[in-house]
């Protein structure tokens, strides 16, 4: 938050409580959430009653710092993201003011988002992606902590989910899902060593007990519902480079990728699963979905289930009784995209301005 925006806020005169406002913004810009520091205060002249108000919805537009739009009483409310200098701002009527630095500012998205640093080796730029499975309010697939994912759908109606959300959001690529993935594997703190490459990384609840798909009901306890607690892989939160934390990627249940494969290329089609480790899949396949390093099932990142028939969909990730064979490393090419996922199948969305 810079100082010309903490300039900006006014404080209405017809409250009592000033004082406790000033410090409110001052703890809200401490967590630099774009959410947190709009919500029920003075940005110019615009005031903000909730954090509703501050969605999606009021998204104009991606641009450059040097060609901004016209900032006036159409466009009063209504927020832009400027791709140069990575932050975001919104309209008071007169003039564009900063709100949220980073990447995307993925913190103004409905719902919980996160920020995801790309992988130039696999193609992928910076980009938003669910913090939790897709769950369904309404119809609407929202990234939440509360109710247990949306399951039993089709890659097909899976991507119309993630689209319907609006411009720039899509259901997650392999090659996105596989950036969070290497991303995951290289920190030490995702392993049951506390060594990257040593021991197990986290699985996320996949050990059938209990033995159905779980919501999430205490954020701050990484094994929420699973009743195991470190060392156990069973832990379902993963910890990213840039200090974001993703849940359930592993584990709980698969998550439809937007992605077909064609047998042989590169996609070798064994009717089972095999290690990553196999050296039929230790080319392309691994290079484009797999791990980095020459880890098994036993070290929980997950196995390979071939392609068992050109254009059938890519399922990443484990359920929750899958045992050895969750990780986010779990690949499961054997489902068409118009094929119901069943309980054990969710999905995921991400969101690219």
């Amino acid at each position: 938050m810079d100082k010309e925006l903490l300039k900006g806020f006014k404080i209405s005169l017809g409250f009592i409580f000033g004082l406790s406002l000033v410090f409110g913004i001052v703890y809200a810009v401490g967590f630099h959430n774009a959410n947190e520091i709009v919500s029920g205060i003075f940005v110019g002249n615009y005031t903000f009653q909730d954090e509703v108000s501050f969605s999606q919805a009021n998204l104009i537009g991606t641009y450059n710092s040097t060609s901004l739009p016209s900032c006036e009483n159409s466009t009063q409310g209504k927020f832009i993201f400027l791709n140069d200098t990575k932050v975001t701002q919104i309209c008071n009527s007169e003039v564009w003011k900063t709100i949220a630095s980073g990447v995307l500012g993925c913190s103004t998205l409905s719902g919980d988002w996160i920020e995801i640093p790309g992988n130039t080796g696999l193609g992928t730029s910076d980009f938003c992606v669910m913090k939790y499975e897709a769950k369904n309010v309404s119809s609407v697939a929202t990234s939440q902590s509360s109710l247990t994912p949306w399951v039993s759908i089709t890659q097909l109606d899976a991507i119309t989910a993630c689209s319907n959300l609006g411009t720039g959001f899509h259901l997650i690529t392999n090659a996105q899902w596989t950036t969070i993935a290497r991303n995951a594997e290289l920190l030490g703190s995702n392993w049951n060593s506390s060594t990257s490459g040593i021991g197990s990384m986290w699985r996320g609840h996949s050990d059938g007990s209990p033995n159905n798909a779980l919501s999430v009901s205490d954020v701050n306890d990484y094994y929420d519902q699973t009743g195991q607690s470190s060392p156990s892989t069973e832990r379902r939160v993963l910890n990213l480079s840039n200090g974001e934390q993703i849940w359930d990627l592993g584990g709980n249940v698969r998550e439809w990728n937007s992605d077909t494969c064609g047998q042989g290329d590169p996609w070798y089609s064994v009717a089972g699963f095999i290690d990553w480790t196999s050296a039929n899949v230790n080319g392309a396949e691994k290079t484009l979905a797999g791990p980095l390093g020459a880890f098994t099932s036993t070290n929980g990142v997950g196995q390979y289930y071939g392609c068992t028939a050109a254009g059938n969909a890519f399922q990443h990730g484990g359920y929750w009784s899958n045992g050895a064979g969750a990780g986010v490393y779990s690949l499961l090419l054997n489902t068409a995209p118009s094929v119901n996922s069943n309980i054990q199948g969710g999905f995921r969305c991400s969101y690219t301005p």
